[in-house]
């Protein structure tokens, strides 16, 4: 099933917000082609797959209310339709350094720098580019954050992981159904 390609598009997408975090930029474009790519996996389905079986339709419907019907899936598929016809989403952004206890050797995270929900602009971006490109003490990371997630504020790569992940299993419970049908 070439949606799996579909999937590995998304992952890919995924990856790389997680490794250029520290790029402003590349992080709005890959959360755009991120979320490009994880609604093309079901768009794929409908188009491909559903008209190719017998009660696709009523498939499709019943594992999509099992798989995708939550607050954090239609939460995604509005985010790609905003970020797909209106504009980049704005994110919010934290710089974290770390400060390791001597004695104990725990870990402490400490909030450095921060901007809530600012629109995508060449002052934000100088603004960015400025925290990233600063010589801090010791060991820092760059966390970027969904505005109104359900629930709560969330960190982008995790909500981004937990996105595809739903994705996955709903396209695993279709194959299994139609394996099941093959027989």
């Amino acid at each position: 099933m070439p949606v799996y390609l579909k999937l590995e598009e998304a992952r890919l997408f995924l990856g790389n917000l997680n490794t250029y975090r520290r790029f402003p930029k590349l992080t709005l474009f890959n959360l755009s082609a991120f979320l490009s790519a994880a609604r093309s996996v079901t768009f794929h389905i409908q188009k491909q797959i559903v008209p190719s079986l017998e009660n696709g339709s009523d498939l499709y419907e019943r594992l999509r209310e099992q798989f995708l019907s939550g607050k954090e899936a239609k939460f995604f598929i509005e985010l790609r339709n905003v970020s797909e016809k209106q504009t980049y989403l704005p994110l919010s952004f934290e710089m974290m350094e770390q400060y390791p206890d001597e004695k104990t050797g725990q870990v402490t995270w400490v909030q450095r720098a921060v901007a809530r929900g600012a629109a995508p602009s060449k002052r934000h971006f100088g603004w960015l580019e400025n925290v990233l490109n600063t010589e801090w003490t010791s060991y820092t990371q760059p966390r970027w954050l969904i505005d109104d997630y359900p629930g709560k504020d969330k960190e982008l790569v995790s909500a981004c992981s937990e996105h595809l992940a739903t994705l996955q299993r709903f396209v695993e419970a279709l194959r299994r159904e139609i394996d099941a049908r093959a027989v």
